[in-house]
């Protein structure tokens, strides 16, 4: 028995073990995830440069609608649609995470607070991001994986 029938195997078992539980697992693999992944970055980190270029107004906008409102969601929608499409994986929301969450210290955190220290107002921001996002994939994920337990968009 090569190596390939033995994953083959291994994720035929996973998969049959999945039959049972009411919230799906996903075989965590780079085919699976990569697109899921890529838009992530583009959400989080091409969209960001984006509106950094487009001067005080993008600013404006990227402070006040995105990192308020729209980053929460679209962490939400694209771990629903992997739950959906996959089923539910630590892995991934902990990626989603992460690469949500690091986008906080990278373009959201421009003032500083040099009494408290250079670190504070990013520290935090990006503490409260880890949290909020992580629990919005976290919930997007489950949710997804039961409704694809539902069978609804087979």
């Amino acid at each position: 028995m090569n190596k390939k029938q033995r994953d083959l195997l291994k994720y035929s078992k996973e998969w049959e073990d999945n039959d049972n539980r009411i919230i799906p697992r996903a075989v965590f693999s780079q085919q699976t995830v990569k697109w899921y992944v890529l838009a992530l970055i583009l959400l989080f980190h091409i969209m960001p440069l984006l509106l950094l270029a487009c001067g005080k107004t993008g600013i404006q906008i990227m402070d006040n609608l995105l990192s308020v409102y729209l980053n929460p969601m679209i962490v939400f929608a694209v771990m629903l649609i992997y739950g959906v499409r996959e089923g539910w994986s630590l892995k991934m929301c902990l990626i989603a995470t992460i690469l949500s969450s690091i986008s906080m210290l990278m373009y959201y955190s421009s003032e500083f607070d040099p009494e408290k220290g250079l670190l504070y107002y990013p520290l935090v921001s990006f503490s409260l991001a880890f949290f909020a996002y992580g629990i919005m994939g976290f919930i997007g994920d489950l949710l997804g994986a039961f409704i694809k337990h539902l069978g609804i968009f087979r």
